[in-house]
Formats: structure tokens, C-alpha cells, sequence
């Protein structure tokens, strides 16, 4: 190695760097011109001398590019936390308009009645759906990371709110009666069944233990395990199956009672 950087020239410093020549250096891509847009058509030789080495999680690639070059680059991919943290408020307001016009769609039954999916399960599918694209055109059909926790751990404050306001009174005058204990053992069995059987057929899938611990959290349908499960492990493996779960779970569940209810 020493024979070979004797013969190129001369060593440099661990990158990412920067010297008079040459420069490494990661950006952050906040530019809305960028969507839609792939890294050849960019043209960053031809303006400004540069090429893009990697490309990361969040919007950030590495740029190597003349010393000199440095502003333009940054005002040219934006360069700014702020820009990409901040709620695209039209595709997050438009996405809940499409699922709420998704709730208000009946679906005609036998015997004269009918269903919807309703203001849960109509912006889900939404979701669901525009998750998918990832963007139209110019507009991404993801949450920032950081809105993305905020409004997940808001959401779960409201709800576990909203149970213990509408429930307490029923539960703390039925759970020490004979009824309530026959439910609450009811409701672990059923769990218990239903989990475990569930288990089984992940593992002989042969899927991780992460994506199964995900998928138990939606089969239950319960936001405040998830919760859990996410602080004792950051692996986005857990939200994957639980997302996948719980809207089966949802949609099944909209769908079938209705015709239950008709049998």
C-alpha cells in the first residue's frame, strides 16, 4: 500500500474531509425539485464538477466535489433539517380527505342493510395505498421521522385516554364481579390461543422474531404493546407487522361483523 500511494501521490485524511482539491461531504437533499428525479439526470459533473458516491436513509447523499464547490452544492440540494422535517400539510390533509370519502362508500348487503369502512378503517386504507406510491409527482406520501413519532406518541395518549373515559365506569363496576372474571379469563384464553397460533405460522414462514413480535401487537390491536415493544427495540421490523396486521385485522373485521350481524 505504501508503494502504491507513493506512486498516485500522496495519503489523505480519513473521509469525509476536506483539503484545497477535493472534498467529501454528505448532504441533505431538501430541494422539492429533486422528486421524481433519478441521480443520473442530476447533472452535478457537468454544473458543478461533483458526483455522488452513496446514497442514505433520510435524504442524504455524499457528494465528492471541488473544495471550491462547497455553497453551490448546498444551495443546491437545499441542505436543510428544517425543510425536511417539517409536515407536508397538503399531502397529509389530502390523504385524510381520500380516506374519509373511502368511509362514506356503502356496500349494499342481503336483507336490505349495509356497511362502510368508516373514519378508522377509510383513511387506513388511504394510507395504505399512498404508502405504497411513496409520492405523486411532486409530493411525498411519507411523514418526516421526527412528526411521524410525535403525532404516533399523541395518537396513543388520545386513544388510551379516550378508553379509560368511556370504560371506567363499566369496568371498575364489573371487573370484581363474577361476570367480569369470567371475561377477563375468557379474553386471555382467546389471546393466548390466537397469539400463539400465530407464532406458529410465523415461525414456520420462517420470518424474524421483530416482524412476529410486530404482527402480535396488530393481531391484539393494541397500540399500548406496540409501544412497549418500540422501547425495548428500534428495529422497524416491529412497525412493518404490526402496520400489516393490524389493517388485515381491521378490514376484516369491518367487513365481517356487518354480515354476522345479517346471519
Amino acid at each position: 500500500m505504501s508503494h502504491l500511494i507513493k506512486a498516485l501521490g500522496r495519503g489523505t485524511p480519513t473521509l469525509p474531509g476536506r483539503d484545497k482539491y477535493i472534498s467529501l461531504q454528505r448532504f441533505r437533499i431538501s430541494n422539492r425539485d429533486f422528486a421524481g428525479n433519478q441521480v443520473g439526470n442530476l447533472l452535478l459533473f457537468e454544473l458543478y464538477s461533483s458526483t455522488i458516491t452513496k446514497i442514505r436513509r433520510g435524504d442524504i447523499v455524499e457528494v465528492v466535489y471541488s473544495g471550491s464547490r462547497h455553497e453551490e452544492l448546498t444551495t443546491y440540494f437545499g441542505d436543510s433539517i428544517q425543510s425536511i422535517s417539517e409536515l407536508d400539510w397538503v399531502a397529509t390533509a389530502g390523504g385524510l380527505a381520500i380516506g374519509f370519502l373511502v368511509a362514506l362508500i356503502e356496500v349494499p348487503l342481503p336483507g336490505g342493510s349495509s356497511f362502510a369502512l368508516g373514519a378508522a378503517a377509510g383513511p387506513l386504507i388511504a394510507g395504505l395505498i399512498l404508502g405504497a406510491l411513496q409520492r405523486t409527482g411532486q409530493v411525498a406520501r411519507q411523514l418526516p421521522r421526527a412528526a411521524n413519532y410525535t403525532l404516533r406518541q399523541l395518537g396513543l395518549m388520545l386513544f388510551l385516554a379516550a378508553v379509560g373515559v368511556s370504560s371506567g365506569t363499566a369496568f371498575t363496576s364489573s371487573v370484581f364481579t363474577l361476570q367480569g372474571l369470567v371475561a377477563i379469563v375468557l379474553a386471555g384464553a382467546v389471546s393466548l390461543a390466537g397469539c400463539g397460533s400465530f407464532l406458529v405460522f410465523v415461525w414456520l414462514m420462517g420470518k424474524s422474531a421483530t416482524r412476529a413480535n410486530g404482527g402480535v401487537d396488530g393481531l391484539l390491536g393494541q397500540p399500548a404493546v406496540l409501544q412497549y415493544a418500540l422501547e425495548n427495540s428500534s428495529d422497524s421490523r416491529i412497525m412493518s407487522g404490526y402496520t400489516a396486521t393490524f389493517a388485515v385485522a381491521l378490514i376484516y373485521k369491518v367487513v365481517v361483523i356487518p354480515v354476522l350481524l345479517v346471519v
